[in-house]
């Protein structure tokens, strides 16, 4: 079902689509790991049988650049990945906006870039098992704008040549504690 809205100049199409095959929702944004709600058929799983809760801390996350140096204008490419290096644990998988970000900043330690807005921007995440082993990447690209936080702070000119150091984020352990990337220098000339 459609709905248009007329707001002056400025038209909005609204899309309402039901599925009636989900099963399972997730929890709402702040709920802790594990928490989702299940349709009252489907009981909840045992908690002798649950997988214990994933901790930041067993995640090794990596973060890489395609080079050390780039000239004014050309893009970064960033590569982000993830690896469970610990015991199978319940968490966030996947990769994209909802789960990973990256930031760069300057020589003066100020953010000037900031790319995915980690699980605050999903509708819905789903808890799962994750074993030990898992592994996950993302890449990532910056046009060497400056864009400290999506939003309205972007002006998207230029960044100053310098030195920046980048660091990647990982959400899959719960909303409020990221594994987090060490930081990888680059020199934009």
């Amino acid at each position: 079902m459609a709905n248009v809205k007329k707001f002056g100049p400025l038209t909005l199409l609204l899309t309402l689509s039901v599925t009636a095959a989900c099963s399972v929702s997730a929890p709402p944004l702040g709920s802790p790991p594990g928490t989702g709600s299940y349709p009252p058929t489907q009981p909840p799983p045992s908690t002798t049988s649950q997988t214990p809760l994933c901790d930041a801390s067993q995640f090794v996350v990596r973060l890489g650049t395609d080079k050390a140096a780039y000239t004014s204008g050309q893009t970064v490419h960033i590569t982000l990945s993830i690896t469970n290096t610990g015991r199978p644990c319940s968490g966030f998988e996947g990769s994209g906006p909802c789960f990973d970000a990256a930031e760069a900043t300057n020589g003066s330690g100020n953010v000037v870039w900031a790319a995915n807005l980690g699980p605050y921007a999903c509708p819905a995440l789903i808890v799962r098992s994750l074993p030990s082993g898992w592994n996950d990447s993302d890449q990532l690209n910056w046009a060497q704008d400056e864009c400290p936080s999506l939003g309205t702070q972007c002006t998207h000119s230029q960044v100053l040549p310098g030195n920046y150091s980048i660091i990647g984020s990982w959400y899959v352990a719960g909303l409020d504690e990221p594994s987090r990337s060490q930081a990888e220098t680059i020199t934009i000339t």
